[in-house]
């Protein structure tokens, strides 16, 4: 068994952006933001933070086009 070649090391990211109450475009470009700066790999952000931590938001599709900004920013093609 061959040995699998050295990776480069996984830069995890723990990120609070600021968020706006019910504004998932003005939250989307935040993260965006986030997910853009260097060094990071892989970014976790706090749940409800795309609603501005609104516990009665309706829920987010994934193809809500208010998030394409942190889709692309994550090099993601929807």
């Amino acid at each position: 068994m061959r040995p699998c070649p050295p990776r480069p090391p996984l830069t995890v990211v723990a990120a609070k952006p600021p968020c706006t109450a019910r504004d998932v475009a003005a939250n989307a470009h935040a993260h965006a933001d986030t997910v853009r700066r260097p060094g990071a790999r892989l970014v976790v952000f706090p749940e409800l933070s795309l609603t501005g931590y609104e516990l009665d938001a309706p829920a987010l599709d994934p193809a809500d086009p208010r998030l394409a900004p942190l889709v692309e920013a994550c090099g993601l093609v929807v």
